[in-house]
Formats: C-alpha cells, sequence, structure tokens
C-alpha cells in the first residue's frame, strides 16, 4: 500500500421518527476513518475498562490482604575507585555490597578492592565502607586463585540460597565457564 492509510467513508442512514404529519427529511451522517484509527480507538476503551476492572481487583486484594506503599524517597550515587560495569548488589543487615568488573590494562594483581566495594546507609546516603563483611582468609585465597589462574575471570552475579549468599565469577567467555 506504499505506506499510506486507507480511508473508508461509511455512510449510515438514520430514520428521523415521525411526529408530526409532514414527512421529515432522512439525515444522513458520514463517518471517516482508516482501519487504524477504528482498531486503535478500540483498543484504547478496552485498555480502559482493563484498568479499570484491575483497580477493582487491587483494591479488593488491599482490603482483604492489606498493603503496604512504597515510594522513592531518593536516588543515590555509587562512586568506586575505578571505571567499572556493575554486575551485581546485595543488600547483607545494614550494608550493601557492591559488585562489578574493572578492566585494567597493565595491572597485573585483580584486588578485592578492584571488584568489591561495601556501603553503609546512614542519613539518607550510602557510604563508604571497608572490606571486612567478605574478608574471610579461604575467600581470599579462592578470590586471589581464581584471578591468577584464569586470564578472563570476572564477577557475575551475587546470589542467595537460604542464609548463605554465593559470588558466581565467570572463567571463560561463555556464561557456562
Amino acid at each position: 500500500m506504499n505506506g499510506t492509510s486507507a480511508t473508508s467513508k461509511i455512510s449510515v442512514m438514520a430514520e428521523i421518527p415521525q411526529t408530526q404529519t409532514t414527512t421529515q427529511p432522512v439525515a444522513e451522517v458520514t463517518l471517516e476513518g482508516g482501519t487504524y484509527e477504528i482498531i486503535r480507538n478500540r483498543l484504547t476503551a478496552q485498555g480502559k475498562e482493563l484498568r479499570a476492572r484491575l483497580e477493582k481487583l487491587n483494591a479488593a486484594r488491599k482490603e482483604v490482604f492489606g498493603s503496604i506503599d512504597t515510594e522513592l524517597l531518593g536516588t543515590e550515587r555509587l562512586t568506586t575507585q575505578h571505571n567499572c560495569t556493575p554486575r551485581g548488589m546485595v543488600a547483607v543487615n545494614h550494608r550493601f555490597i557492591f559488585g562489578y568488573n574493572v578492566v585494567f590494562g597493565l595491572k597485573t594483581e585483580t584486588n578485592l578492592e578492584d571488584v568489591f566495594s561495601i556501603y553503609r546507609f546512614a542519613d539518607g546516603k550510602f557510604q563508604a565502607d571497608d572490606l571486612a563483611l567478605i574478608g574471610d582468609e579461604r575467600f581470599l585465597r579462592d578470590f586471589k586463585e581464581i584471578y591468577r589462574f584464569y586470564k578472563g575471570a570476572m564477577f557475575a552475579k551475587f546470589f542467595t540460597a537460604g542464609p548463605h549468599l554465593y559470588m558466581n565469577f565467570r572463567i571463560g567467555k561463555t556464561a557456562l565457564d
């Protein structure tokens, strides 16, 4: 159709009820609109109906189960020592662990502070904290071995299972490594 919209004219003949003895002319109403406009209007009307039904359902749910309203209190920017690619974040008690990847050109050894930062949330702001929360000797040894023996090692993500926090590292080019 060469990118043009098809417009159709629909004529509707409507009879006006006769209340007098004289004959009244028949009114002709002409509707103009393309297929796109007709479908759009129908979808808009159905969308409004669906929103109204969802609001009614949500009100009933709140009445039965209750609700806690959430709102954004503010936004905060985290800064790290190096430019990085964020990979994951997790809250642990009143602290926040932020995991990321940094690409170093000439640096030969990757340290814990090159991959993780820990912040405390106090006074409405994130404040940098030390890495003692994840500074376990066994974890540090495993961390250094990963980055020493696997050139393409990268932090992938955090995940929790029960009370345990796990850190997933990728040691090759694909996600399955």
